[in-house]
């Protein structure tokens, strides 16, 4: 009932400033992801958000509108959180009022709510998957038990396997030694590993992961900006008063054994907000106040049971040596197993473009939407067109209707930021490309239409393979060319135009469409 209160709580406090989002306009570049995510989980779009599966395959089943579906499944899921963190502080041996006090401090926290007024993130599933696997430890549950959540956790969000699985090595050393706890910490974490890795390479091998080493001008950025938002970050750490309480309830004697077996997920769900950004791809790493609230969530679950204990009540772990073992452990284990290795291969082989370095949530929304209709079209028989000149998008439009008008097709080549432009695109360099989406089960046949105020040539490329020439002249005339099924594949193909003599201004695109056409 707490639980339930504190959640309508923040349903009420966060509605008004929802009004203005829907499945098409979103709050953070983040959530626009996770929307595309929802409407198809088994295609790729952009890592490495499009490995966190769990909760968009979630929102897919979840009986609603995908914006909808976020909303309820994220009040849902914290409001579970707080029944599975009572019961967790319950069996740490605290009372049933200080439990009470605990649940409500949670659901009415700053991180709480922060993911109550943003749900389309992964943080809510998330931190009921963390408070179930701490439960499912402190309960005794088997190593398959404990596999199968760290896998789940692993499919919501990568990060949670650093937090969650040293966690089993330290509950399991007292008891086992320090060699079987190690052992009984890789049987736990195997599953996870080998999904987080077959998904990379076996569902996404033509992309390369660009996480590198931050360089002295990287870190003296971030450090700068860290500075600037000093007093930001400090109220964050405060988490509205329960980390200097839980600082107290440490220096007591009696939290030891608590420390011993929850020190190092304490201490890396507090760093966690300050080094994640290293992580994300692209050059500009800085760091947001928003994202330290949002990441501090889970830090609530380790937290709480030391704030309890300064105000009295010492929390004792369960022993290990009470570790259930049956049928349940092994039939778990198995699931996790099988899971790791069919789950990557379940999901659509479609090769998604790179887009790692794009910023922009509408245009990565609208590419992963168009693309994947475009090629289901071309596979139907239907073909499709596009008049760049007749295409434009005004940032303040939230319908459907507006988003896509976007030029997604668009890649390099054709000057700034041509997907959001407006008016005729014209090549801006000697070379500049377009996407091709298909399935590959047929020819394409290529109609371009071209004009230049000198006459120039363009020849065409897909995939690095040459498929004709088109003369340009001052009026746009059609030209035809064919694209064998040999220089496609199924994804987001890649067409390249080059300009013969790229000293002179380059072609505008008046219209380009593709068709399928029957093999030769």
């Amino acid at each position: 009932m707490v639980a339930a209160a504190t959640m309508a709580a923040q349903c009420r406090a966060s509605r008004v400033g929802l009004l203005q989002f829907d499945r098409n306009s979103l709050p953070a570049f983040d959530a626009y992801i996770y929307m595309a995510m929802a409407d198809r989980p088994a295609f790729f779009t952009v890592g490495p958000w499009g490995y966190r599966l769990l909760t968009p395959i979630l929102v897919r089943l979840w009986p609603a509108r995908s914006d909808h579906a976020y909303r309820q499944l994220t009040l849902s899921a914290l409001g579970v959180s707080g029944v599975l963190l009572f019961l967790l502080l319950r069996r740490l041996g605290h009372g049933l009022v200080g439990c009470l006090a605990a649940v409500a401090a949670f659901g009415l926290s700053a991180p709480v709510a922060h993911s109550a007024a943003n749900p389309f993130l992964t943080e809510p599933v998330s931190v009921l998957l963390e408070i179930g696997f701490l439960l499912a430890l402190e309960t005794g549950a088997g190593l398959g038990i404990l596999a199968l959540l760290l896998l789940l956790a692993t499919l919501n969000k990568e990060l949670l396997l650093v937090l969650l699985a040293p966690v089993v090595f330290f509950a399991r050393r007292p008891s086992l030694g320090e060699r079987e706890a190690l052992g009984a910490c890789a049987a736990a974490a195997a599953p996870a590993i080998a999904l987080s890795l077959l998904l990379r390479w076996g569902w996404t091998p033509h992309l390369h992961a660009r996480v590198a080493a931050p360089g002295p001008h990287t870190l003296a950025f971030a450090a700068q900006h860290l500075g600037g938002s000093a007093g930001q970050a400090v109220y964050a750490l405060l988490l509205g008063g329960m980390a200097p309480l839980a600082v107290v309830g440490a220096r007591r004697a009696a939290s030891r054994p608590y420390l011993q077996r929850y020190g190092w997920l304490l201490l890396s769900s507090v760093v966690l907000p300050f080094v994640a950004w290293a992580a994300a791809p692209g050059t500009a790493k800085v760091f947001f106040a928003a994202s330290l609230v949002r990441l501090l969530i889970y830090a609530l679950a380790p937290l709480l049971p030391l704030s309890l204990a300064a105000l009295g009540s010492v929390p004792v772990p369960s022993p290990s040596a009470s570790v259930r073992r049956g049928w349940a452990g092994g039939v778990a284990m198995a699931l996790a197993g099988a899971l790791a290795l069919a789950g990557p291969w379940s999901l659509d082989r479609y090769r998604r473009f790179d887009l790692s370095g794009v910023r922009d949530g509408p245009l990565v929304l609208v590419l992963c939407r168009e693309s994947v209709r475009m090629a289901q079209q071309l596979d139907e028989g239907k073909p499709v067109s596009w008049a760049p000149a007749e295409l434009g998008y005004l940032e303040s439009a939230a319908e459907y209707h507006e988003i896509k008008r976007l030029r997604w097709f668009l890649l390099d080549g054709w000057g700034p930021f041509p997907q959001s432009g407006y008016g005729p695109v014209a090549m801006r360099a000697g070379s500049a490309s377009l996407l091709l989406p298909c399935f590959a089960r047929n020819d394409l046949g290529l109609t371009l239409a071209l004009s230049a105020p000198h006459p120039n040539g363009i020849w065409v490329e897909v995939n690095g393979t040459p498929v004709g020439e088109v003369g340009v002249r001052a009026e746009p005339s059609p030209v035809r060319l064919r694209v064998p099924r040999s220089a496609l594949f199924r994804g987001d193909n890649r067409m390249v135009l080059h300009q013969a003599s790229p000293a002179v201004p380059g072609p505008v695109l008046d219209r380009i469409t593709i068709e399928p056409l029957p093999n030769r």
